[in-house]
């Protein structure tokens, strides 16, 4: 038993005249129905369906005002006694809509009924106030009634009401109330189509549309797309009253596997699963309501077996045990599972083979497996170890277990790794840059040799594999970002130090950054290359043409300081540079480029809050995260910065960052006098705002102090010249787990040394 604000009824005591949730299971443990016995009249009752893990039982919404007692089976009678408490009347939540902290939303104000016994003069204390907000937005009244009144306790407010309001009720003792309301009011949402069944790339695209009907009330935007990977869209509510962003989530199908006590995530595609082990577990799949549903399974083109769905007890699902379909799937290898509901079919799950071989080798110029499933569909994509940035080489395996003959460029490239898989047509899915272990094969007796090109890229691939000195082509820069990033995936396979390969960078910078221009790679792709390479320290000088310089701001912000630093502090130069510069950065970076001082120096600090917050689980820290209201903008604006800092955050206990956090105290303490000398009091005014100083806490503040070593390093600081050796590989380490952050620390430390002039 719950009141209608959510509190339980402990089991001792008597119910109150009011409404309230009953949740009951449908039987007894003997399997005997259970009913609900009600003495007295029921005025307004309804159910809903029950939460996630409850399955058999009832959840049902019932006014108790003139029951007397209720008994459910042949338990114990349960009275409804006491006094009235005050009700606030609240119409249902606006469907599938709830705020940033995922509380539903109401359109409709409720009113407020305030009881009284006949005959008695009862006085109330009614007080609403808008969360976060002044005066101006709170009402309080003093009523004394003599007969139950219902008032619309929100007239004295600015309407339309929009935000989160706290309503507090005070009367005889126990009879008030308090409740915290997420209110929208005169907002309608609805989506178009109202319910999205599950297709091989995701969900049926829809579209959100939201509008209203009363004056003052602004909802932007009014129509939202939302592709196969969306759920949600987010609506911003304006009105006098204020602001507030609210989340449309339509109604869509998913599905997911439990597997004993363990159960994954709802997929909004259809799954994977390994035929070796499908007779573990439940398929569960969301309806758009309670439905009749079957689960067919399909192979070889043809219907093999249909299951019918188990019972849901009026739930919006459909559950399938997968022992049922066990044998069929392991008689066929490869199924496809699909549901039926209304005679229309939709994919949920692929099952193949988790081990499609054993080994694979060439023989010839064909390659072959050891111990495959012949089938079809069957295909192996083939990375090549000594040019990793090439994509795979894809070949299909016939029924022979064998492929058709591969090209010279691939039987000569040196050692491979084979990735097989079954390609779905149901389940499309994208290759991946490297291959992960499943299914993944080493052939190891391939000899290099080289393509008869006198290239850069033909040459670095001899460097990987033993024959050649690195090239010093700084062409190749776009291939040595590419490589960098390889160094997990061929660690035991090369002897050569992958991420060292990337001192070329430094050693040209113009032709580098030159090259970058035609990069393809993610901003934050760039970074980690560019920190180890030492290319951050190049001192501030002309490297590419102006044009160039501006395109790099808009492919790495990194990138474009290097190829700008000599521009920075010519307040009378191109204003066209300027420009460029404060679209990616915002308003922060013509402070900054003035000599002010920046406005958010501790945004992103691991204080005391940030090990409280590593004490939550990770669910709660997320829906902590998701309530915060994120505006994206420029790079150095407060909330970018707080995104970086929440990345870095994520990742602070990994083995590489926990050896820069055990480093932390030492590299501050080498580091702190050389800045201090070298960059005065701006400098580490910035660094102290980042405190603490030690563990995983001083990961931001080591990220900006680097910064600033780097680049009073570039220009020509011999003290900091000197702690690059040292301070580099840390600096590295940082930005492969937090690229975001130390792009953005990097921007300050260049753009704070340009407006101060200590850079000079």
């Amino acid at each position: 038993m719950f009141t209608d604000d959510g509190r339980r009824v402990p089991a001792t005591a008597s119910l109150p005249p009011e409404p309230v949730w009953l949740l009951h299971p449908h039987q007894t443990q003997t399997g005997a129905p259970l009913e609900l016995h009600v003495t007295g009249d029921v005025p307004d009752e309804s159910e809903v369906p029950t939460p996630y893990g409850w399955l058999g039982w009832t959840l049902r919404r019932i006014d108790l005002t003139q029951v007397t007692e209720l008994r459910l089976g042949d338990g114990t009678p349960r009275r409804v006694k006491g006094a009235r408490r005050a009700q606030l009347h609240l119409d249902p939540p606006l469907p599938g809509t709830c705020s940033l902290t995922g509380a539903p939303v109401v359109a409709t104000p409720p009113r407020l009924t305030l009881p009284t016994d006949p005959g008695v003069v009862t006085g109330w204390s009614v007080r609403i106030r808008r969360s976060g907000s002044g005066f101006d937005q709170q009402t309080s009244a003093m009523i004394r009634i003599t007969h139950d009144t219902t008032i619309d306790p929100w007239h004295q407010l600015p309407r339309p009401l929009v935000g989160s309001y706290e309503v507090t009720v005070r009367g005889p003792l126990g009879r008030g109330l308090s409740r915290t309301l997420e209110l929208a009011e005169g907002l309608h949402t609805h989506a178009n189509p109202p319910w999205r069944a599950i297709r091989t790339d995701g969900l049926e695209p829809a579209t959100v549309h939201a509008s209203t009907h009363l004056p003052g009330l602004t909802v932007t935007p009014t129509q939202v797309p939302l592709g196969p990977k969306d759920t949600t869209a987010e609506i911003q509510v304006h009105s006098p009253a204020g602001s507030a962003t609210v989340r449309v989530t339509p109604a869509h199908m998913a599905v997911q596997r439990l597997d004993g006590n363990s159960r994954a995530d709802w997929s909004l595609q259809p799954l994977r699963l390994d035929s070796e082990t499908i007779g573990a577990g439940e398929l569960l799949i969301r309806l758009p309501g309670a439905a009749s549903a079957q689960l067919v399974v399909k192979a070889a083109g043809r219907e093999r077996q249909t299951v019918t769905s188990g019972a849901t007890y009026g739930q919006p699902l459909a559950r399938f045990p997968l022992a049922a379909i066990a044998d069929t799937v392991t008689t066929h290898t490869i199924a496809q599972l699909d549901v039926r509901v209304d005679g229309q079919d939709f994919p949920v799950a692929h099952c193949a083979p988790q081990r499609l071989a054993t080994s694979v080798h060439i023989d010839g110029d064909r390659l072959t497996l050891v111990d495959a499933l012949p089938t079809d569909s069957l295909v192996a994509g083939l990375y090549q170890v000594y040019a990793p940035w090439r994509p795979p080489h894809v070949v299909t395996i016939h029924h022979d277990l064998t492929s058709d003959p591969l090209p010279a460029d691939i039987t000569t490239a040196g050692p491979l790794v084979a990735h097989l898989r079954i390609e779905d047509p149901w389940v499309p899915a994208d290759r991946p840059d490297w291959p992960g272990p499943d299914n993944t094969f080493d052939i190891t007796d391939r000899e290099w040799k080289p393509r008869g090109h006198d290239t850069g890229e033909d040459t670095l691939s001899g460097h990987l594999a033993g024959v050649g000195d690195l090239p010093t082509d700084p062409d190749i820069a776009p291939l040595l970002i590419d490589l960098y990033h390889r160094a997990d995936d061929l660690r035991g396979k090369v002897t050569t130090d992958v991420r060292g390969t990337c001192a070329v960078l430094r050693r040209h910078p113009g032709p580098a950054l030159t090259a970058l221009v035609r990069s393809t790679a993610s901003a934050d792709r760039l970074v980690a290359p560019l920190v180890h390479s030492g290319l951050i320290a190049a001192p501030p000088d002309t490297y590419v043409d102006e044009r160039d310089e501006a395109r790099l701001w808009g492919i790495s912000p990194l990138a474009g300081m290097l190829a700008t630093a000599h521009r920075l502090g010519d307040q009378h130069g191109s204003g066209e540079l300027r420009e460029q510069i404060l679209a990616v950065c915002g308003e922060v970076a013509r402070q900054l480029l003035d000599g002010d001082s920046d406005p958010h120096p501790t945004v992103g600090r691991f204080d005391e809050s940030a090990v409280h917050l590593a004490q939550l689980p990770a669910e709660q820290r997320d829906r902590m995260w998701k309530a915060m209201r994120i505006v994206p903008g420029g790079l150095l604006d407060a909330d970018e910065r707080l995104t970086a800092a929440r990345q870095l955050f994520d990742v602070r206990i990994r083995p590489g960052l926990g050896r820069v956090s055990r480093a932390a105290r030492s590299l501050l303490a080498e580091s702190w006098p050389q800045i201090q000398s070298a960059g005065g009091r701006r400098v580490t005014d910035a660094v102290d705002a980042r405190m603490p100083t030690s563990g995983w806490q001083a990961l931001p503040a080591v990220s900006l102090t680097l910064a600033f070593v780097a680049r009073l390093a570039a220009r020509g600081h011999a003290g900091c010249e000197h702690l690059l050796p040292r301070t580099l590989p840390h600096h590295a380490t940082l930005a492969r787990s937090a690229p975001r952050l130390v792009t953005i620390d990097l921007l300050l430390a260049e753009f704070t040394l340009t407006g101060t002039g200590a850079a000079r």
